[in-house]
């Protein structure tokens, strides 16, 4: 049979309690080992990278917007009488003066309306006509009338001398000289009257003939106006220019005011520039801007800052101030530079990306010889359209990486190669 050991069992017992000891041990030497040892750093190329040195000097803050060449004298044209539209000789782009037809309507109200108008005219000179001949037979017969007056009224003094001296001499009765009397007083009255009416005719003359001569010229007005009203059938220009836009069809109606086509002056542009809303506070009337029109360079000043905002921008109206190359045209897509305002001294930098005015950015400055990439928080100033000044965080002749680099944003240093 066996004979129980107790110091078996305690030998084995310690050799279990040394190995459960050399195990945590070692667990606790491995972990140790694992929390001491550091990823390691992410290596790129140099090569691949946009870089910028902070430099001092002058800085020139500026805005830049795109834009286009725009006429400065623009010019609807209008229908001023309704019609049919009957033919369009001209499309957009043709060049016009000032007569060129651009559309021609057709309304057969008016031309009925012109015709009678011009019947009537025709209708009351010739009553104005013989109105004036019926009025000076009229002033004939009165003159005819006084000359008769005075003639039997001649004739009858010579008669009553007569009578007197017969009367005189016994020969004739005493009667017949007081009859001549008589005669001779109611021819004197008659005469009177017929020399009234003939000096009251000049007036009644003036009075009929005006009233006939103004409603002549009412009807004359209003066959000018029915005459201008045709004639507007045919829509002219207006302005010598280039037809830019057209906006109707043949067959179509049009009401009196409506707007059928647009003209425009080529021979003096301005660039209209679309500047994003949140750079345009800084823009202000009378700044200099310097405008690319792709082959060359025109200098203007802001004349005019657009109160609205239209899709994210707001329109400025540039004057140019230089002669336009060749080939500048109305529509032309331009770039324009606002310079805002030049500080001698400044500490600044390339704009790198995600710059924004006033902000903090996290950039990789290179150190070691250019063999690694610290990240650096920078203050940055104001903003213009290449540079960006630096507030703080930089030194003069720091070279950072400019692009975009968020894929390493959480890490503190890169390696370089």
């Amino acid at each position: 049979m066996d004979i129980p050991r107790p110091e078996h069992k305690a030998r084995r017992r310690r050799r279990t309690a040394i190995g459960i000891a050399i195990a945590l041990a070692a667990l606790l030497g491995v972990s140790a080992a694992l929390r001491a040892i550091r990823p390691a750093e992410p290596v790129l190329e140099l090569a691949g990278l946009w870089t910028g040195k902070v430099q001092r000097g002058p800085f020139v803050r500026d805005v830049r917007a795109p834009g286009t060449l725009e006429p400065v004298r623009l010019w609807w044209i209008a229908a001023e009488s309704e019609g049919r539209v009957r033919s369009i000789p001209l499309r957009p782009g043709a060049p016009v003066d000032v007569d060129t037809v651009l559309v021609e309507l057709e309304n057969p109200r008016l031309e009925r309306e012109s015709l009678d108008a011009e019947l009537e005219l025709t209708s009351l000179e010739a009553e104005y006509a013989l109105l004036q001949v019926q009025l000076a037979n009229r002033k004939l017969d009165l003159e005819a009338a006084v000359a008769t007056a005075r003639a039997r009224l001649r004739e009858e003094e010579l008669r009553g001398e007569v009578n007197a001296e017969l009367t005189k001499s016994g020969l004739a009765p005493e009667i017949e000289s007081r009859v001549s009397k008589v005669k001779l007083e109611e021819l004197g009255k008659l005469l009177v009257i017929e020399e009234q009416r003939l000096s009251s005719c000049d007036g009644s003359t003036v009075a009929e003939l005006s009233a006939k001569r103004a409603r002549l010229d009412q009807t004359r007005a209003l066959l000018g106006l029915k005459r201008a009203e045709v004639e507007s059938l045919s829509v002219r220009a207006g302005l010598a220019g280039v037809l830019e836009q057209l906006d109707v069809e043949v067959g179509q109606r049009v009401s009196a005011g409506t707007n059928l086509a647009k003209v425009s002056d080529p021979s003096e542009l301005k660039a209209v520039l679309r500047v994003a809303q949140g750079l345009a506070p800084e823009v202000q009337l009378g700044l200099k801007v310097s405008v690319d029109l792709r082959n060359g360079l025109v200098s203007g000043t802001v004349t005019r800052i657009s109160p609205a905002v239209v899709a994210g921008s707001v329109e400025v109206d540039v004057a140019l101030e230089s002669e336009l190359p060749r080939g500048a045209r109305s529509r032309l897509s331009v770039d324009g530079t606002v310079l805002l305002e030049r500080v001698e001294d400044a500490l600044y930098l390339t704009r790198p990306a995600a710059a924004q005015v006033g902000a903090e950015l996290g950039l990789f400055k290179l150190v070691d010889a250019r063999s690694a990439a610290v990240r650096t928080q920078v203050q940055l100033g104001r903003l213009s359209v290449n540079n960006v000044e630096v507030l703080g965080g930089l030194a003069e002749g720091d070279e950072v990486v400019l692009g975009d680099m968020q894929t390493w944003s959480a890490e503190p240093r890169l390696r370089l190669r």
